[in-house]
Protein backbone atom coordinates (compact mmCIF):
# COMPACT_ATOMS: atom_id res chain seq x y z
CA UNK A 1 0.00 0.00 0.00
CA UNK A 2 1.32 3.33 -1.26
CA UNK A 3 2.13 5.85 1.98
CA UNK A 4 0.78 9.13 1.56
CA UNK A 5 2.99 12.24 1.60
CA UNK A 6 1.70 14.39 4.02
CA UNK A 7 1.52 11.37 6.82
CA UNK A 8 5.31 11.58 7.94
CA UNK A 9 7.95 14.68 7.50
CA UNK A 10 10.75 12.24 6.38
CA UNK A 11 9.69 12.95 3.07
CA UNK A 12 11.22 10.62 0.49
CA UNK A 13 9.71 11.12 -2.75
CA UNK A 14 10.82 8.51 -4.96
CA UNK A 15 8.17 5.86 -3.67
CA UNK A 16 5.72 8.10 -2.14
CA UNK A 17 1.56 8.50 -3.51
CA UNK A 18 0.89 12.29 -4.32
CA UNK A 19 -2.75 12.07 -4.46
CA UNK A 20 -4.32 15.15 -6.87
CA UNK A 21 -8.10 13.51 -7.17
CA UNK A 22 -9.80 14.45 -3.76
CA UNK A 23 -12.74 15.15 -6.36
CA UNK A 24 -12.99 11.72 -6.61
CA UNK A 25 -12.41 10.52 -2.89
CA UNK A 26 -10.82 12.57 -0.57
CA UNK A 27 -8.90 10.74 1.95
CA UNK A 28 -10.03 11.38 5.75
CA UNK A 29 -8.77 13.44 7.92
CA UNK A 30 -7.13 12.66 11.18
CA UNK A 31 -9.69 13.68 13.82
CA UNK A 32 -12.12 11.95 11.60
CA UNK A 33 -10.69 8.61 11.74
CA UNK A 34 -10.83 9.65 15.63
CA UNK A 35 -14.54 10.38 15.62
CA UNK A 36 -15.26 6.69 13.58
CA UNK A 37 -12.82 4.65 16.74
CA UNK A 38 -14.49 6.36 19.11
CA UNK A 39 -18.28 5.81 17.83
CA UNK A 40 -16.91 2.12 16.85
CA UNK A 41 -15.71 1.39 20.41
CA UNK A 42 -17.99 3.08 22.44
CA UNK A 43 -21.56 4.41 20.64
CA UNK A 44 -21.86 1.24 18.32
CA UNK A 45 -25.61 0.50 19.95
CA UNK A 46 -28.52 0.60 17.40
CA UNK A 47 -30.23 4.10 17.95
CA UNK A 48 -33.48 1.95 17.49
CA UNK A 49 -32.92 0.14 20.16
CA UNK A 50 -34.60 1.26 23.75
CA UNK A 51 -31.86 0.83 25.87
CA UNK A 52 -30.11 3.73 27.72
CA UNK A 53 -27.11 3.16 25.81
CA UNK A 54 -28.62 2.93 22.24
CA UNK A 55 -30.65 6.02 23.62
CA UNK A 56 -27.80 7.99 23.53
CA UNK A 57 -26.91 7.27 20.34
CA UNK A 58 -30.11 8.14 18.67
CA UNK A 59 -29.88 11.57 20.67
CA UNK A 60 -26.26 11.75 18.29
CA UNK A 61 -28.64 11.27 15.71
CA UNK A 62 -30.55 14.05 16.87
CA UNK A 63 -27.89 16.09 17.40
CA UNK A 64 -26.41 15.47 13.54
CA UNK A 65 -29.00 16.70 11.96
CA UNK A 66 -28.93 19.86 14.25
CA UNK A 67 -25.41 20.70 12.69
CA UNK A 68 -26.07 19.78 9.34
CA UNK A 69 -28.81 22.58 9.77
CA UNK A 70 -26.34 25.03 10.92
CA UNK A 71 -24.26 24.52 7.95
CA UNK A 72 -26.78 24.86 5.51
CA UNK A 73 -28.00 27.55 7.60
CA UNK A 74 -31.85 25.31 7.12
CA UNK A 75 -34.68 26.19 9.31
CA UNK A 76 -35.36 24.01 12.74
CA UNK A 77 -38.58 22.69 10.83
CA UNK A 78 -36.53 21.56 7.44
CA UNK A 79 -36.45 17.99 7.38
CA UNK A 80 -32.67 15.83 7.45
CA UNK A 81 -32.64 12.69 6.18
CA UNK A 82 -29.28 10.47 6.00
CA UNK A 83 -28.47 7.39 3.58
CA UNK A 84 -25.53 6.24 2.03
CA UNK A 85 -24.44 8.45 -0.82
CA UNK A 86 -24.98 11.14 -2.78
CA UNK A 87 -26.84 9.44 -5.74
CA UNK A 88 -28.93 7.42 -3.57
CA UNK A 89 -29.69 10.71 -1.75
CA UNK A 90 -30.59 12.12 -4.93
CA UNK A 91 -32.52 9.35 -6.66
CA UNK A 92 -34.85 9.30 -2.88
CA UNK A 93 -35.28 13.15 -3.60
CA UNK A 94 -36.22 13.24 -7.18
CA UNK A 95 -38.15 10.12 -7.03
CA UNK A 96 -40.71 9.67 -9.90
CA UNK A 97 -40.91 12.94 -10.85
CA UNK A 98 -39.85 14.86 -14.20
CA UNK A 99 -36.64 16.12 -13.85
CA UNK A 100 -34.99 18.92 -15.85
CA UNK A 101 -31.24 19.11 -16.05
CA UNK A 102 -28.37 19.92 -18.22
CA UNK A 103 -25.73 18.25 -20.13
CA UNK A 104 -22.56 18.25 -17.74
CA UNK A 105 -24.43 16.75 -15.28
CA UNK A 106 -23.70 13.45 -13.00
CA UNK A 107 -24.80 10.08 -14.58
CA UNK A 108 -27.50 10.01 -11.80
CA UNK A 109 -29.14 12.63 -13.19
CA UNK A 110 -28.40 12.90 -16.62
CA UNK A 111 -29.47 9.30 -17.37
CA UNK A 112 -33.09 10.42 -16.06
CA UNK A 113 -33.28 13.22 -19.26
CA UNK A 114 -35.67 13.50 -21.60
CA UNK A 115 -34.72 15.68 -24.70
CA UNK A 116 -37.28 18.27 -23.69
CA UNK A 117 -35.91 18.50 -20.35
CA UNK A 118 -32.21 19.10 -21.59
CA UNK A 119 -30.40 22.57 -20.21
CA UNK A 120 -28.15 23.51 -22.46
CA UNK A 121 -24.70 25.16 -20.76
CA UNK A 122 -22.13 27.94 -22.68
CA UNK A 123 -18.93 27.74 -23.13
CA UNK A 124 -17.94 27.77 -19.80
CA UNK A 125 -20.25 25.29 -18.36
CA UNK A 126 -22.93 28.20 -16.94
CA UNK A 127 -26.64 26.71 -16.82
CA UNK A 128 -27.82 28.77 -19.94
CA UNK A 129 -30.90 30.36 -18.64
CA UNK A 130 -32.91 31.03 -21.65
CA UNK A 131 -32.64 26.92 -22.02
CA UNK A 132 -33.93 26.21 -18.88
CA UNK A 133 -36.91 28.92 -18.88
CA UNK A 134 -37.61 27.09 -22.51
CA UNK A 135 -37.92 23.77 -20.35
CA UNK A 136 -39.59 24.98 -18.03
CA UNK A 137 -42.34 26.64 -20.37
CA UNK A 138 -42.40 23.12 -22.03
CA UNK A 139 -42.73 21.27 -18.98
CA UNK A 140 -45.61 23.83 -17.48
CA UNK A 141 -47.74 22.92 -21.13
CA UNK A 142 -47.07 19.14 -21.26
CA UNK A 143 -46.40 17.44 -17.73
CA UNK A 144 -49.43 17.10 -15.12
CA UNK A 145 -46.93 17.15 -12.18
CA UNK A 146 -44.13 19.45 -10.71
CA UNK A 147 -41.19 19.09 -12.26
CA UNK A 148 -37.93 19.91 -10.73
CA UNK A 149 -34.67 21.28 -11.76
CA UNK A 150 -31.85 19.45 -10.47
CA UNK A 151 -27.80 20.32 -11.06
CA UNK A 152 -25.00 20.21 -9.16
CA UNK A 153 -23.73 23.71 -7.89
CA UNK A 154 -19.92 22.85 -8.31
CA UNK A 155 -19.07 20.23 -11.25
CA UNK A 156 -16.52 18.12 -10.56
CA UNK A 157 -14.78 18.36 -13.61
CA UNK A 158 -14.26 21.67 -14.31
CA UNK A 159 -15.12 23.25 -10.73
CA UNK A 160 -17.39 26.19 -11.94
CA UNK A 161 -19.78 27.54 -9.60
CA UNK A 162 -23.50 27.99 -11.02
CA UNK A 163 -25.58 30.95 -10.63
CA UNK A 164 -27.95 29.18 -8.00
CA UNK A 165 -29.61 32.27 -7.02
CA UNK A 166 -31.22 32.97 -11.10
CA UNK A 167 -31.70 29.18 -11.66
CA UNK A 168 -34.03 29.31 -8.42
CA UNK A 169 -35.45 32.61 -8.99
CA UNK A 170 -36.73 30.99 -12.48
CA UNK A 171 -37.38 27.81 -11.47
CA UNK A 172 -39.64 28.64 -8.68
CA UNK A 173 -41.76 31.37 -11.20
CA UNK A 174 -42.60 28.70 -13.36
CA UNK A 175 -43.99 26.17 -10.15
CA UNK A 176 -40.88 24.03 -10.35
CA UNK A 177 -38.95 22.54 -7.38
CA UNK A 178 -35.03 23.09 -7.37
CA UNK A 179 -32.75 20.26 -6.02
CA UNK A 180 -29.27 21.45 -5.83
CA UNK A 181 -26.08 18.49 -5.02
CA UNK A 182 -23.49 20.25 -3.11
CA UNK A 183 -21.40 17.09 -2.93
CA UNK A 184 -18.44 18.92 -4.77
CA UNK A 185 -18.81 22.44 -3.02
CA UNK A 186 -19.56 20.95 0.91
CA UNK A 187 -15.88 21.59 1.66
CA UNK A 188 -14.78 24.36 -0.74
CA UNK A 189 -18.23 26.34 -1.40
CA UNK A 190 -20.47 28.19 1.75
CA UNK A 191 -24.06 27.17 0.58
CA UNK A 192 -27.06 29.07 2.57
CA UNK A 193 -30.53 26.88 1.54
CA UNK A 194 -32.51 29.82 2.86
CA UNK A 195 -30.72 32.50 1.05
CA UNK A 196 -30.58 30.88 -2.19
CA UNK A 197 -34.31 29.28 -1.31
CA UNK A 198 -33.45 25.72 -2.27
CA UNK A 199 -36.24 23.26 -1.48
CA UNK A 200 -33.53 20.22 -1.30
CA UNK A 201 -29.79 19.75 -1.26
CA UNK A 202 -27.83 16.69 -0.85
CA UNK A 203 -23.93 16.26 0.22
CA UNK A 204 -22.06 13.19 0.55
CA UNK A 205 -18.89 12.44 3.16
CA UNK A 206 -16.22 11.05 1.07
CA UNK A 207 -16.04 14.94 -0.52
CA UNK A 208 -14.61 16.47 2.55
CA UNK A 209 -12.29 14.65 4.06
CA UNK A 210 -14.34 12.36 5.66
CA UNK A 211 -14.70 8.63 5.36
CA UNK A 212 -17.17 7.27 2.71
CA UNK A 213 -19.96 5.58 3.58
CA UNK A 214 -22.93 8.79 4.69
CA UNK A 215 -25.19 11.00 1.98
CA UNK A 216 -27.38 13.88 3.57
CA UNK A 217 -30.64 14.99 1.67
CA UNK A 218 -32.09 18.37 3.01
CA UNK A 219 -36.09 18.82 2.20
CA UNK A 220 -37.88 22.21 2.61
CA UNK A 221 -40.70 21.87 5.32
CA UNK A 222 -43.93 21.19 3.06
CA UNK A 223 -42.72 19.13 0.75
CA UNK A 224 -43.30 15.69 0.92
CA UNK A 225 -41.11 12.30 -1.11
CA UNK A 226 -41.57 8.94 -1.29
CA UNK A 227 -39.34 6.20 0.10
CA UNK A 228 -37.37 4.05 -2.66
CA UNK A 229 -38.03 0.80 -0.58
CA UNK A 230 -40.39 -0.34 1.77
CA UNK A 231 -38.64 -1.49 5.29
CA UNK A 232 -38.38 -0.09 8.76
CA UNK A 233 -39.11 2.94 10.30
CA UNK A 234 -35.33 4.59 10.10
CA UNK A 235 -35.24 8.11 8.92
CA UNK A 236 -38.87 8.50 9.26
CA UNK A 237 -39.70 5.74 7.46
CA UNK A 238 -37.87 7.36 4.24
CA UNK A 239 -34.95 5.43 4.18
CA UNK A 240 -35.10 1.85 6.08
CA UNK A 241 -31.68 0.22 7.47
CA UNK A 242 -30.13 0.77 10.36
CA UNK A 243 -28.19 4.15 10.27
CA UNK A 244 -24.88 4.42 9.65
CA UNK A 245 -24.21 6.14 13.18
CA UNK A 246 -20.31 6.09 13.21
CA UNK A 247 -20.03 7.81 9.66
CA UNK A 248 -22.97 9.99 10.02
CA UNK A 249 -21.20 11.85 13.60
CA UNK A 250 -17.88 11.82 11.69
CA UNK A 251 -19.16 13.69 8.96
CA UNK A 252 -21.26 15.71 10.54
CA UNK A 253 -18.19 16.72 12.93
CA UNK A 254 -16.06 17.75 10.05
CA UNK A 255 -18.52 19.70 8.66
CA UNK A 256 -18.19 21.83 11.96
CA UNK A 257 -14.25 21.78 11.55
CA UNK A 258 -14.86 23.08 7.77
CA UNK A 259 -16.69 26.50 8.73
CA UNK A 260 -15.02 26.86 11.50
CA UNK A 261 -11.73 27.89 9.29
CA UNK A 262 -13.33 27.99 6.18
CA UNK A 263 -11.68 30.69 5.03
CA UNK A 264 -8.42 29.86 5.71
CA UNK A 265 -8.96 26.42 4.15
CA UNK A 266 -9.49 28.40 1.13
CA UNK A 267 -6.68 31.31 1.37
CA UNK A 268 -4.47 28.05 1.18
CA UNK A 269 -6.47 26.24 -1.83
CA UNK A 270 -6.07 29.09 -3.42
CA UNK A 271 -2.29 29.48 -3.09
CA UNK A 272 -2.08 25.91 -4.14
CA UNK A 273 -4.07 26.48 -7.38
CA UNK A 274 -2.05 29.25 -8.26
CA UNK A 275 1.18 27.43 -7.24
CA UNK A 276 -0.01 23.82 -9.15
CA UNK A 277 -0.62 26.16 -12.68
CA UNK A 278 3.01 27.60 -12.44
CA UNK A 279 4.10 24.20 -12.28
CA UNK A 280 2.34 22.14 -14.77
CA UNK A 281 3.27 25.45 -16.99
CA UNK A 282 6.92 24.58 -15.86
CA UNK A 283 6.82 21.10 -16.47
CA UNK A 284 5.49 21.38 -20.26
CA UNK A 285 7.91 23.74 -21.43
CA UNK A 286 9.78 22.80 -24.47
CA UNK A 287 7.41 19.52 -24.78
CA UNK A 288 3.65 20.31 -25.17
CA UNK A 289 1.13 23.68 -25.01
CA UNK A 290 -0.87 23.55 -22.24
CA UNK A 291 -3.60 25.44 -21.33
CA UNK A 292 -5.69 25.55 -18.16
CA UNK A 293 -10.29 25.88 -17.98
CA UNK A 294 -11.80 28.21 -18.47
CA UNK A 295 -9.17 29.62 -20.71
CA UNK A 296 -9.28 25.71 -23.17
CA UNK A 297 -8.35 27.73 -26.39
CA UNK A 298 -9.93 30.64 -26.18
CA UNK A 299 -9.48 33.98 -27.96
CA UNK A 300 -7.53 37.05 -26.50
CA UNK A 301 -10.96 39.03 -26.33
CA UNK A 302 -12.22 35.94 -24.53
CA UNK A 303 -9.38 35.95 -22.17
CA UNK A 304 -10.12 39.37 -20.90
CA UNK A 305 -13.38 39.47 -20.59
CA UNK A 306 -13.22 36.24 -18.35
CA UNK A 307 -10.47 38.41 -15.95
CA UNK A 308 -12.85 41.48 -16.41
CA UNK A 309 -15.77 39.43 -15.30
CA UNK A 310 -13.87 38.18 -12.21
CA UNK A 311 -14.41 34.77 -13.76
CA UNK A 312 -12.51 33.19 -10.85
CA UNK A 313 -15.02 34.44 -8.28
CA UNK A 314 -17.45 31.57 -9.59
CA UNK A 315 -14.74 28.71 -9.74
CA UNK A 316 -13.35 26.03 -6.23
CA UNK A 317 -9.67 26.51 -6.58
CA UNK A 318 -9.72 22.98 -5.64
CA UNK A 319 -10.11 21.79 -9.17
CA UNK A 320 -7.73 22.50 -12.12
CA UNK A 321 -8.79 20.98 -15.25
CA UNK A 322 -5.59 20.84 -18.13
CA UNK A 323 -5.42 20.11 -21.76
CA UNK A 324 -1.99 19.18 -23.17
CA UNK A 325 -2.27 19.58 -26.90
CA UNK A 326 -1.17 16.62 -28.27
CA UNK A 327 -0.96 14.37 -25.44
CA UNK A 328 -2.85 11.50 -25.26
CA UNK A 329 -4.71 11.48 -21.38
CA UNK A 330 -4.83 8.24 -21.22
CA UNK A 331 -1.33 7.59 -21.88
CA UNK A 332 0.16 10.38 -19.80
CA UNK A 333 -2.28 8.76 -16.82
CA UNK A 334 -0.87 5.81 -16.97
CA UNK A 335 2.27 7.19 -16.55
CA UNK A 336 0.95 8.89 -14.29
CA UNK A 337 -0.08 6.06 -12.42
CA UNK A 338 3.49 4.01 -12.72
CA UNK A 339 5.13 7.46 -10.94
CA UNK A 340 2.79 6.80 -8.01
CA UNK A 341 0.48 10.17 -9.29
CA UNK A 342 -3.24 9.74 -8.67
CA UNK A 343 -5.63 12.09 -10.99
CA UNK A 344 -8.21 11.72 -13.48
CA UNK A 345 -9.43 11.90 -16.95
CA UNK A 346 -12.57 13.44 -15.57
CA UNK A 347 -15.46 12.24 -12.93
CA UNK A 348 -14.62 8.99 -11.28
CA UNK A 349 -18.16 7.63 -12.04
CA UNK A 350 -17.55 7.86 -15.34
CA UNK A 351 -14.20 6.65 -15.88
CA UNK A 352 -15.19 3.23 -17.30
CA UNK A 353 -16.86 5.26 -20.47
CA UNK A 354 -14.80 4.82 -23.70
CA UNK A 355 -16.53 7.80 -24.62
CA UNK A 356 -14.53 11.67 -24.23
CA UNK A 357 -15.97 13.49 -20.89
CA UNK A 358 -20.09 14.91 -21.55
CA UNK A 359 -18.99 17.49 -19.72
CA UNK A 360 -16.06 18.90 -21.88
CA UNK A 361 -18.31 18.07 -25.48
CA UNK A 362 -20.76 20.41 -23.63
CA UNK A 363 -18.93 23.50 -23.25
CA UNK A 364 -17.38 23.12 -26.66
CA UNK A 365 -14.60 21.20 -26.70
CA UNK A 366 -14.31 18.27 -29.52
CA UNK A 367 -13.48 14.51 -28.57
CA UNK A 368 -9.97 15.53 -29.49
CA UNK A 369 -9.66 18.01 -27.40
CA UNK A 370 -11.76 16.47 -24.14
CA UNK A 371 -8.87 13.77 -24.74
CA UNK A 372 -6.71 15.48 -23.98
CA UNK A 373 -7.30 16.75 -20.57
CA UNK A 374 -6.57 15.80 -17.21
CA UNK A 375 -8.40 17.00 -13.84
CA UNK A 376 -6.21 17.22 -11.00
CA UNK A 377 -8.29 18.18 -8.01
CA UNK A 378 -6.84 18.53 -4.13
CA UNK A 379 -7.39 19.95 -0.90
CA UNK A 380 -5.86 22.71 1.51
CA UNK A 381 -3.67 19.98 2.62
CA UNK A 382 -1.29 19.66 -0.26
CA UNK A 383 2.06 20.46 0.32
CA UNK A 384 4.47 22.72 -1.85
CA UNK A 385 6.95 20.00 -1.88
CA UNK A 386 4.42 17.69 -2.99
CA UNK A 387 3.34 20.25 -5.79
CA UNK A 388 7.44 20.30 -7.14
CA UNK A 389 7.61 16.58 -6.74
CA UNK A 390 4.59 16.27 -8.89
CA UNK A 391 6.02 19.11 -11.73
CA UNK A 392 9.67 17.16 -11.54
CA UNK A 393 7.57 13.43 -12.08
CA UNK A 394 4.93 15.04 -15.10
CA UNK A 395 7.92 16.08 -16.77
CA UNK A 396 9.44 13.05 -17.28
CA UNK A 397 6.10 11.31 -18.21
CA UNK A 398 5.65 14.29 -20.76
CA UNK A 399 9.19 13.44 -22.08
CA UNK A 400 8.49 9.88 -22.19
CA UNK A 401 5.84 10.37 -24.67
CA UNK A 402 7.07 13.42 -26.51
CA UNK A 403 10.04 10.79 -27.26
CA UNK A 404 12.82 13.42 -25.51
CA UNK A 405 13.41 10.76 -22.64
CA UNK A 406 16.72 8.55 -23.17
CA UNK A 407 14.91 6.19 -20.13
CA UNK A 408 18.25 6.32 -18.06
CA UNK A 409 16.39 8.80 -16.12
CA UNK A 410 18.25 11.42 -17.52
CA UNK A 411 16.03 14.68 -19.26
Amino acid sequence: MNEIVRDTEDYKITKREIYLDQAASSDPEPEVMVDVMTDINHNFYNPSSIYAPARTVALYMDIARIKVKKFINARDEDQIIFGSCASEMIALALGNSHVITSYIEHPTLRHRMINEQIIRVDEYGYIDLESLEQSLIWAKKKLGCRPIVAFADVNSEIGVIQDIESITELAHKYNALVCVDHSQGAAHYPIDVQIYDIDMLVMTSEKCGCIRGTGVLYVRKGLNIDPLWSGGNQESGLRPGTENTYCINAFVNQLERISSDFEERMAREYIINSFMIETILESCEGLCNVTFYPYFGRTKNKIDKIEEDSFFINHVPNIISAKFDGIDNQELLTLLDIAHVCCSAGSACSSYEKESSHVLKAIGLTDEEANNVLRFSFDYRLKDEEIIEFGRRLRKCLNIITDNWDYEGKD
